[in-house]
Parts: C-alpha cells; structure tokens; sequence
C-alpha cells in the first residue's frame, strides 16, 4: 500500500486514510479503510464507489450496519470518484469515463489478495464498476464474490437538460457545466440527510457536459453487455428514483449470465437508498443477501 495515515484504532480495527497517484492524468486519488485486527487470513471485503456528486462520507451508515452484524470479520474499502470529495481532478468533470476504471484499479490491485471481495456501487459508481469488469477484469487478480448494485445508472429516466440532448460531445463545451443542480431533496425522504448533502462543501451539485456525455456512452455499451456479467449480483433500487430507472435495471437483471441475481425494489424510497428513511430494511436485505448467497 502507499503510505497512509492511521486516523482512529479502536475495538479492533484500524482507520486509515490514503492518496494514490491516478494512473491517467496524475491527479491525486482519495481512498479509506477500515480494516479489522482479527487474524483470519481471509474476510468479506467492501469496497464502496460512490455516486456523482457524493463521496465516501455519505456512506458511513451501510458499513456500520454490517459490522455491527458481523462483528470484526468485514474489511471496507471507500473511493472517491476523481474530481469527487477529497480526490483531485476537476469538480465534476472527468475527460474519459475510463478514468475512473483505472483509478478503481489502481486501488484493487493495492489490497490484500487474501479477501473474498463484494464490489458495492451507488448510481455512476455501479457503471465505474461494471464497465471495469467487462473491459478491465484482466488488470487486477482479486477474488470478486459478488456486486451489490444501488440504483444503478444504467439507464436515465429523464434527461438532465434537453439543451444537451441538440448538443453533440465536443471539445469546446466538455468542461461546460449543465444547467442543473443536484439537490439532497430529489435524492432522499429524509430532511436531515437532504440538507446535510446540500450544505456539505465536499458535494458536487453540477457536473460537466462532458461527464454527462461520457455517462450517457458508457450506460449504453453496459446496457448491451448484461449477458458477460456472471457474478453473483445484488440490485437494490428505490421506485421514486428521479434519475435511473429501476424499470429498465430489472430488464437489465434478466439478461444477465449470472445465475444469481436478486432484485429488491423499494416503493417509496429515492436515488441514495443509504441516507433515507427505510435504509435499515434495504441495509437488512444486502446482510441477509451476502449471507446466504456468498456464504
């Protein structure tokens, strides 16, 4: 590992907190661990990729549920997108979606290769993910159990702005913010949670119209590889999502080559599951999911 900084020891488990060099573009690449002083030589592994716009401080609350399920025998692993919470990069802006599938690699190949790994995504984080696996799964040689996948962006349910939709990707207008902000509201049930994503300085609100673009590509080459995606998988998603839509993810489901493949829908909940009112019942439905499927 790079070097890394020990931010709290207690109750058996390590905190740290380290950079690493992006291996396109250089930029400096946030990640956490919390990692477990137990001796097993192998144990369930998380490593979480965010959502655009969020970072890995919007989800403390899943890994707290599950360690207080398992005790110490979970290790969990947080990426900041580039561009994202305290990675470097542009805010909100990436040039080439791939980017953030090296980086994602760049960190595997940094971590024990005794661990049974579950990757966990949260809307983009879910493509960065797949993507990955489809076109990368020969960079890293980790031993990847299973995905948990949270309203992934497979496909959008509305356009962001339709003056994007007349505007074909090019050089001049990429790093051109779109029209629209991210708003806490549009994401959860829960006020506190809303309000706290709208004030917190580690947010980004806009993106880029390149990185909507990139988006847009990147969710239609996933969309016709579903078959080549053989892990066993998890998808949770929230019915009054205002971004992706959970309709087309089960198709999505269906046409995958894994022969587990779960899919729990939740009527009144929104895009970030993790920080909304009934997230104890979803956190509940990803335990009792890995327990009996990646046993």
């Amino acid at each position: 590992m790079p070097p890394e900084n020990t931010i709290d020891k207690n109750q058996g488990r390590q905190i740290l907190t380290g950079f690493f060099q992006s291996p396109l573009g250089g930029e400096k690449i946030y990640y956490k661990r919390s990692i477990s002083n137990a001796t097993e030589t192998s144990a369930k592994h998380l490593v979480i990729v965010p959502n655009i716009g969020e970072y890995h401080g919007r989800h403390t609350k899943l890994p707290e549920y599950l360690q207080k399920k398992w005790g110490n025998s979970t290790n969990f692993t947080w990426l900041d997108l580039k561009g994202h919470g305290l990675s470097g990069g542009t805010r909100g802006h990436v040039d080439n979606f791939e980017e953030y599938c090296h980086d994602l690699i760049c960190l595997l190949n940094k971590l024990p290769a005794s661990d049974e790994y579950i990757l966990l995504g949260s809307g983009v984080g879910c493509l960065v993910i797949l993507k990955t696996l489809l076109e990368f799964r020969n960079q890293f040689k980790l031993n990847v159990v299973g995905l948990v996948m949270s309203n992934p962006a497979i496909k959008m349910k509305v356009e962001l702005s339709s003056l994007f939709l007349k505007i074909p990707p090019n050089q001049a207008l990429k790093k051109l913010k779109i029209p629209h902000r991210i708003d806490g509201y549009e994401l959860t049930n829960d006020t506190l949670a809303a309000e706290e994503f709208n004030h917190d300085p580690l947010v980004n609100h806009t993106i880029s119209a390149n990185l909507y673009w990139e988006i847009m590509r990147v969710s239609r080459e996933v969309r016709l590889s579903s078959y080549f995606i053989d892990y066993p998988t998890l998808f949770v998603v929230g019915e009054e999502d205002s971004y992706f839509d959970h309709e087309y993810t089960n198709l999505f489901r269906k046409g995958m080559g894994s022969d587990q493949k779960s899919y729990k829908s939740y009527k009144k909940l929104k895009n970030d599951l993790f920080n909304d009112f009934e997230r104890d019942k979803v956190f509940n439905d990803i335990y009792n999911w890995i327990n009996v499927n990646l046993k």
